[in-house]
């Protein structure tokens, strides 16, 4: 006979639909509970194995304050929190108000925004010691990548209770096409920090060194704030016909479809969880150095599995690179789509999330 599953309580200000594959994986192990403040769009319809909550919070000036957090939490046998969510205040807490229950961090690691990079060398400055006070007091803590690691065992947290659960999205399960590239792809919310406009000039001068009729077209998914300028922008050039925009696509099959004909995927100023969806479609992702990231952008292996650049002068010339010897790019794609599938799948990073559920429990359990 076996024994009943632990409760387990994740907390999360916005729950999203790209992390249901992953929730529902961490389901199979545990009594799964996910509790939120915000829904983003497109959750409504998604198949759910666990079970949802919706927080209510009160305001305070610029901070929040979750109703009955503490008495939910008592519930669980272990709770999941966000250790960097300073302004709802008592999510932070978790960890200090323990009682019968495990607390775990989940966390990128290291503090990162779009002012602020993400960089395992940046100075720690207060925020960081309270964000280091709040992973000692935690029973396990949950990293999106492996790089923050050693950062944190030098501020003295035991490495014996860090776990990586290797940040990623789900991929429909096709094999990668190796025939019939003819896309440049773009896949995002269009707001000036993305770059896009980049990209659009960078297209322009790489077209004009190209013949004309057969370069890739430029095909922009996604809808937003720049799209008109952008749009604008295209037309002034004259590149209506060579730059496609699709608009938003929240259908999986008809991202994958463009992913497989797709050469190349480019964002020049930001290297978010598309990196991933970009490699387990395998096709090599493509952004500048200094890109916004959460860490995913240490995924790539520059020149291996994708390429990461200086200046945008350098993706002018990978542009055209990339229909001139697309060859190469493509062995490229190979080697993102292994690496995908070898490293940084759905299973395993739910995998990474309950081994440091089960591994706060038993240190949990009385001897």
């Amino acid at each position: 006979m076996s024994l009943p599953k632990k409760k387990l309580l994740l907390l999360q200000e916005t729950i999203t639909p790209y992390r249901f594959p992953i929730y529902n994986l961490i389901a199979k192990h545990f009594m799964f509970t996910v509790a939120f403040i915000n829904k983003a769009k497109g959750t409504e319809e998604l198949p759910a194995d666990f079970q949802l909550i919706q927080l209510h919070t009160r305001t305070f000036f610029v901070y929040r304050w979750i109703k009955g957090l503490r008495a939910l939490c008592n519930e669980y046998d272990a709770v999941i929190t966000l250790p960097y969510n300073f302004r709802c205040t008592n999510l932070c807490l978790v960890p200090f108000f323990k009682n019968n229950y495990a607390a775990l961090t989940w966390s990128i690691g290291i503090r990162a925004s779009y002012v602020r990079p993400y960089s395992i060398d940046q100075s720690m400055n207060w925020r960081d010691r309270i964000y280091g006070a709040i992973m000692k007091k935690a029973d396990a803590n949950i990293f999106y990548m492996d790089a923050p690691v050693k950062k944190w065992v030098e501020q003295g947290i035991n490495e014996e209770k860090i776990f990586v659960a290797h940040n990623t999205v789900e991929v429909l399960p096709v094999s990668p096409s190796h025939t019939n590239k003819r896309y440049f792809l773009f896949v995002g919310t269009l707001y000036k920090q993305k770059g896009v406009d980049i990209l659009i000039d960078a297209y322009h001068t790489a077209l004009a060194k190209s013949t004309k009729s057969d370069f890739p077209k430029l095909m922009i998914v996604g809808s937003g704030s720049e799209e008109q300028t952008l749009k604008q922008k295209v037309c002034e050039y004259g590149l209506e016909d060579q730059i496609q925009f699709l608009g938003a696509i929240y259908e999986e099959s008809e991202l994958a479809k463009l992913f497989t004909q797709s050469i190349i995927c480019i964002s020049p100023n930001q290297a978010g969880l598309s990196v991933l969806k970009s490699m387990g479609y395998g096709v090599p992702y493509v952004t500048q150095k200094d890109a916004i990231t959460g860490g995913e952008i240490l995924n790539i292996k520059n020149g291996e599995n994708g390429i990461v650049y200086n200046t945008s002068e350098d993706l002018v010339d990978i542009l055209y690179d990339a229909y001139t010897n697309s060859a190469k790019y493509i062995e490229m794609g190979k080697n993102a789509y292994r690496y995908y599938h070898q490293y940084a799948t759905p299973q395993i990073m739910a995998d990474g999330v309950i081994k440091a559920v089960e591994y706060a429990l038993q240190k949990k359990e009385p001897a």
